[in-house]
C-alpha cells in the first residue's frame, strides 16, 4: 500500500473535546475527593511553570506522571471507574462527522495530547470513534 501523502493531526484537549473539560486530567481530578485534588494541584503548581518555560526535563516529566498515577491509585480509582468517568466526556460538535469523512477518504488521522494515551482511547471508544484514529501521541 502506498504511503499517504499527508496526515491530519488533531490536538485532543480543547479541539476534539470541549474546552470546558480543560483536559482529561481535569475530568479525572474532578471525580476525586478534595484531598487528592489538592495533591494533584500541588504537583501541577510545581511542574507547570517548567512546562510553560520549556524547562521540564524527561526525568521530571516521568516523576510528575508517575506521582499523578500513584495519587489516582491511592484515591481508589479503578479502570472500571475511570471508564465510567470518561463515558461522560463527549466530543465537540462535528468531530464524528469529520473523522468519518477523513476515514472514507483514507486519510490517516493522528491525535496529540499532553496526557495519557489510555484516557484518550477511552473517550474515543465511548464515542465510537477509536477506529478512525491511526495513532495517538500522548
Amino acid at each position: 500500500m502506498p504511503r499517504p501523502s499527508w496526515v491530519v493531526v488533531f490536538d485532543f484537549d480543547g479541539t476534539l473535546i470541549s474546552k470546558e473539560y480543560i483536559s482529561c486530567f481535569t475530568v479525572m481530578d474532578n471525580s476525586l475527593e478534595p484531598k487528592y485534588q489538592q495533591e494533584l494541584d500541588q504537583l501541577r503548581s510545581e511542574y507547570l511553570p517548567k512546562v510553560k518555560e520549556n524547562e521540564l526535563t524527561p526525568e521530571e516529566t516521568r516523576g510528575w506522571v508517575f506521582r499523578s498515577i500513584e495519587i489516582y491509585v491511592e484515591s481508589g480509582l479503578t479502570l472500571s471507574r475511570i471508564r465510567e468517568i470518561f463515558s461522560e466526556v463527549k466530543l465537540r460538535s462535528g468531530v464524528a462527522e469529520t473523522l468519518h469523512f477523513l476515514h472514507t477518504k483514507k486519510i490517516p488521522v493522528a491525535v496529540i495530547a499532553y496526557g495519557i494515551q489510555q484516557f484518550i482511547e477511552m473517550v474515543l471508544e465511548e464515542n465510537g470513534l477509536k477506529y478512525y484514529i491511526s495513532d495517538i501521541y500522548a
